[in-house]
């Protein structure tokens, strides 16, 4: 490595190329205007230097003479973990500048340092900034401020929410989001022309705006309905913000300008259900929102919130920030990944891959999951980026299919079928778990088993959806009908291997005749060091492999669960042995991802399930049992993304003390192809139902997921 630095290359741009004025001819001028396309380049270069500067400050550039991670990095230097986000932002502008090379290995990104970086020149481009464009100043000033609380941040001395929207930065934002300042405007005008556009012949419209800050995208909205002179149309337009401050200066500044609308005030969190807020099902034309729906916690929820407000042919209009290229840093991050709020949301492995900002086709498919219709994204950005690389911003359009709406937690009639294991009450789960633990502990292993069968008969009596839907399934699986005393051992079992997870927690092997088949083909995983994911199901005991993990030193196991679901249960069996909530791996974190890879890299094995969609996953039909019934993909999409083996597992118990553990090889690795993405997971998914209908063919009693599992 070079220890000189560089001189700073001088700032240049490119004229626009003039087909750029085609994807742009139904917006306002000033949008492909030479003047906005430097200050945005300007922007780019700004925030390198800013990069560069805080990578000294930092004192990271002297960590990059080998090869290191942003994890790693956060590690060696003491900063707090969450930093690692920034600061792989701050990494991937430094390989921009061609000093920093980066690899992938073969998910995770390294950085090493080729030569010194340029020595920055914050005051020079600060110049040339102002000289393009002097409400520039808006978007630099808060550029600046977001650096200066950079150190302190990553070594956690505030936290970046706090750093950001205290006192001293609140007059930043609010030069920042207004419409003077175009860099920032370029977002309010790029969603109010396609909202407009897509309610110009109707009457009598009613909108809900969310997160609407100082109103500047309110502004542009209303700007734009006087220009097409359809202002009189409004009925009603409920503006919503959070931020009382925010939501009062909004309110003082627009009723001036437009105190003949039907303008409404309130407040509302799209992380909460929306119906409880005030918000009536299908009563908006259109709910509007600009740079809001990216820092929604889970996002589906949120679109899914949004649709449910909407009335039949409604639509749905969101101004976003648009990353041109999957992982492509840009400008604005720099501010905003630093906060809590933008980083600690749910990601998805296909859609949502990271916090923050999305791409053009990422949106595409949030939206088409959350069961929109007449999807786009406009301007164009795709032929757009074709020209000018960093046009970072459009609107996401959808409209609400012609549904009948139930409820506005309502995912619509598939999902709600893939998601309903989540809201169906398991009503013998939690109570029977709380009774049997008590007896277990205090009453020894052979009195909790002769009480097993009056605690089941209890439940066989008063559990009416339980036994139904194990009727249901048991006939499907015997081929069948199924009466009261097949019913009474299935639940049994379940209470059997309940009973014995308490036991083998506390480490009583000696009680249990453990059999195993294709234990050589995890042996050989565990002597290679190589991580791989441990595929099972609700069928038989996770808990049996689980808890081998968590007391026999020869299985390093790390276990992907949604602990939301069951917290009491996970608390309960957390208190028995401590050491099982070390192995847990919280899925729907922003750094689930991050651990789940950096286990699989130290030669842990990842064990997850496979029988259970989630709310906000992609899912698969699959034929299961004679019959279509959805399961989430999600496992198949994480395998393809680690490029790590699957094996399949299924712990079986065949009563008294018997288990059987059954592994299976499934992939060496899953390869997606990019033109027949859908089918080939469609492909393993049901690969994978083949194997769990063999196994639960195999050990009927087995099958412990107590609601209504079919389409």
């Amino acid at each position: 490595m070079n220890a000189a630095s560089s001189a700073a290359p001088a700032f240049t741009t490119a004229p626009l190329n003039p087909r750029l004025a085609r994807w742009l001819k139904n917006y306002p001028a000033w949008l492909g205007s030479e003047r906005l396309h430097q200050s945005i380049e300007l922007m780019e270069r700004y925030s390198i230097d800013l990069a560069i500067d805080l990578l000294r400050q930092l004192d990271v550039l002297d960590q990059l003479g080998e090869w290191r991670s942003a994890s790693e990095l956060c590690h060696a230097l003491s900063f707090q973990p969450r930093f690692q986000f920034a600061l792989g932002w701050l990494l991937e502008r430094l390989v921009e500048t061609g000093c920093t090379e980066a690899r992938t290995n073969p998910n995770a990104r390294s950085y090493r340092l080729q030569h010194a970086p340029w020595q920055p020149e914050l005051a020079r481009l600060r110049r040339a900034g102002l000289n393009i464009d002097p409400s520039n100043a808006a978007t630099l000033d808060l550029l600046d401020y977001a650096a200066s609380v950079y150190p302190t941040i990553a070594r956690c001395e505030q936290s970046g929410d706090q750093a950001m929207v205290g006192l001293q930065g609140v007059p930043i934002w609010l030069n920042f989001f207004h419409n003077n300042n175009l860099t920032y405007a370029v977002n309010n005008w790029a969603g109010a022309v396609p909202a407009v556009d897509r309610l110009s012949i109707r009457s009598n419209l009613r909108i809900l705006e969310v997160g609407a800050g100082a109103g500047s995208a309110s502004e542009a909205l209303l700007c734009c309905f006087g220009e097409r002179g359809n202002l009189g149309h409004i009925e009603r337009y409920l503006i919503t913000e959070p931020s009382a401050f925010f939501r009062r200066r909004a309110e003082r500044e627009l009723s001036k300008q437009y105190s003949n609308l039907p303008l409404q005030w309130g407040t509302l969190d799209i992380n909460l259900p929306w119906d409880s807020q005030g918000i009536a099902l299908g009563e908006f034309d259109l709910v509007y929102a600009v740079n809001v729906m990216h820092i929604a916690k889970d996002l589906f929820f949120s679109l899914n919130q949004a649709r449910s407000a909407l009335v039949d042919d409604g639509w749905l209009v969101i101004g976003e920030c648009l990353r041109p290229y999957i992982y492509q840093p840009i400008y604005p991050e720099l501010i905003f990944l630093i906060m809590e709020s933008f980083t600690e949301v749910h990601t998805d492995v296909e859609i949502r891959p990271n916090p923050g900002f999305l791409t053009a086709d990422q949106w595409r498919q949030a939206f088409r999951r959350a069961e929109f219709e007449r999807v786009e994204v406009a301007p164009n950005v795709d032929n757009i980026r074709e020209l000018y690389p960093h046009f970072f911003t459009g609107a996401i359009c959808g409209q609400s299919a012609t549904i009948t709406k139930t409820t506005p937690k309502a995912f619509g009639a598939s999902s709600l079928r893939a998601h309903r294991w989540v809201d169906f009450p398991e009503r013998g789960a939690p109570g029977l778990l709380r009774l049997i633990g008590w007896i277990a502990i205090y009453g020894g292993r052979w009195t909790a088993r002769l009480l097993l069968y009056p605690i089941t008969l209890y439940f066989l009596i008063c559990g009416n959806a339980i036994r139904r839907v194990s009727q249901q399934y048991l006939q499907r699986v015997r081929g069948r009908p199924a009466h009261w005393w097949h019913v009474f051992r299935h639940l049994y079992f379940f209470a059997a291997t309940i009973l014995d997870r308490i036991y083998l927690l506390k480490g009583a092997f000696e009680h249990y005749d453990v059999t195993f088949y294709g234990k050589g083909i995890l042996n050989r995983q565990i002597e290679n060091r190589k991580g791989c994911i441990l595929l099972g199901s609700h069928l038989g005991s996770f808990e049996v492999l689980r808890t081998l993990g968590v007391t026999q030193r020869d299985l390093p196991l790390k276990v992907l669960m949604n602990i939301v679901h069951n917290e009491n249960i996970t608390r309960f069996f957390d208190a028995i042995n401590e050491k099982i909530a070390d192995t847990v791996i919280v899925a729907d974190r922003p750094d689930t991802l991050l651990k789940v890879k950096e286990s699989l890299d130290a030669g842990f094995f990842i064990g997850m399930l496979g029988d259970r969609a989630s709310s906000d996953g992609r899912t698969a039909r699959c034929q299961f049992l004679g019959a279509p019934a959805t399961f989430p993909a999600g496992p198949i999409l994480l395998a393809a993304s680690m490029h790590c083996p699957v094996i399949l597992f299924f712990g079986l118990y065949r009563g008294r003390n018997r288990y059987e553990i059954h592994f299976e090889p499934f992939a060496e690795r899953i390869i997606l192809s990019r033109d027949h993405r859908t089918e080939d997971i469609q492909h393993w998914m049901q690969h994978y139902v083949e194997r769990l209908e063999h196994y639960a063919r195999l050990a009927p009693y087995n099958w412990f997921n107590f609601y209504p599992f079919w389409d």
